[in-house]
């Protein structure tokens, strides 16, 4: 393995179901940050719309073996992989000084001598050994698509000092990004939880100040876009992602509302019926914090000491705009459900006044999370060198 040098550049990839992001990522103090704000790159192939292959013919092709991309899929792969590199050479130009669409040539010879790393995170079950997608709910499938990424790398004049290491999944990366960067909300605290809702659901434990993805925390374990909620009787991604709260509204108002509109324009606008869906979006999150609360309780005997909501979801309930069906009715319903439910140790943190105090429910800003986790792989390898050259 290449071992990162001290003029590094490194990159954290944040790749979602329309769009990524590449900010140039920079260690100040041994915290993270992004460089500069990194503007999205939409996913276009041609401008034609892609449409996933159903989800079970996925499954059932990947549990033979037998993953066979269409060629829709491939050339929306390519297309991506292009997004991809168009961001990435975007974030490196900016911090090399270069105009932001400097040709390859103009971008290779300012790398020379820089060793580029990249991290990332990207949605999908991915192949064993990190370098392709077998499963994309809103994505194509792609065999070797770190491989087509590093292609459009090179095409763009960056050369990296190291493969692609193995994507990670958008949870671990929101968390080690709210734990390591400079604005992180999981810092200060050993136990803590984080929720993102964006084009799905995402989530990372904080337990003994190690940022882990709930499967890694034991038999029985299931992420929240695999539970149902028991009093809503939907799927937690549902009822919690940007894109299901989208849904929910259109289907509560039973026309289509003008392209571009989502949820929160009209809930914001006094529209009732999406603040209504917003309401139930907080009772959801509520019934989902306490499970992991008592869970976590019940299997190791730890009390969160911290709740982190990020991504739109996140931007959302920061909203005071929004306080009255989303905050205010998150925090009620979590104290009605912690006063009945939880046992004494969860109740002396969380009660009476601790789901009030701003350090239990933190709303997080930090968009770049995901981009400056994924990046942080670098910094795990160069800890593991020095400790093995010590």
């Amino acid at each position: 393995m290449v071992r990162v040098q001290t003029a590094k550049l490194m990159v954290g990839l944040d790749g979602g179901a329309t769009s990524v992001r590449a900010p140039v990522v920079v260690v100040r103090g041994g915290l993270l940050a992004a460089a500069a704000a990194a503007a999205a790159e939409t996913f276009a192939a041609g401008g034609e719309v892609f449409e996933p292959v159903p989800l079970a013919q996925q499954l059932d092709e990947q549990a033979r073996g037998a993953t066979t991309p269409t060629a829709a899929e491939r050339r929306e792969s390519a297309a991506r992989a292009r997004s991809v590199a168009a961001a990435t050479a975007r974030a490196l130009a900016a911090e090399l000084g270069l105009d932001a669409q400097a040709p390859a040539q103009e971008l290779a010879a300012r790398l020379a001598g820089r060793a580029v790393l990249i991290g990332w995170c990207w949605p999908g079950l991915k192949s064993a050994d990190g370098r392709g997608v077998l499963v994309a709910k809103n994505g194509p499938r792609a065999l070797d698509f770190a491989g087509e990424v590093e292609s459009a790398l090179r095409e763009r004049g960056i050369e990296l000092a190291s493969p692609l290491p193995p994507p990670m999944s958008d949870g671990l990366a929101c968390g080690l990004g709210e734990r390591l960067a400079e604005q992180g909300a999981l810092r200060g605290v050993q136990h803590g939880w984080y929720f993102g809702g964006g084009t799905g659901l995402a989530e990372a434990a904080l337990v003994d100040g190690a940022v882990r993805t709930v499967d890694a925390l034991g038999p029985g374990w299931k992420r929240g876009w695999e539970l149902r909620s028991r009093t809503l009787q939907a799927g937690y991604e549902e009822l919690l992602s940007a894109r299901g709260v989208d849904e929910a509204w259109r289907a509560a108002k039973g026309t289509s509302p003008p392209a571009g509109t989502h949820a929160v324009d009209a809930a914001l606008a006094g529209d009732e019926a999406a603040r209504t869906v917003l309401r139930r979006s907080a009772a959801a999150l509520a019934e989902l914090a306490m499970e992991r609360l008592l869970r976590l309780h019940a299997d190791r005997g730890l009390v969160l000491q911290r709740v982190v909501v990020g991504q739109r979801l996140g931007a959302w309930l920061a909203d005071e705009r929004l306080a009255d069906c989303l905050s205010s009715v998150l925090r009620a319903e979590l104290a009605s459900r912690l006063a009945s439910e939880a046992p004494p140790a969860v109740l002396r943190t969380w009660l009476p006044e601790g789901v009030e105090r701003p350090e239990r429910v933190v709303a997080s800003l930090l968009h770049a999370a995901p981009a400056l986790g994924a990046a942080s792989v670098w910094l795990q390898q160069e800890g593991e060198e020095a400790a093995s050259r010590a």
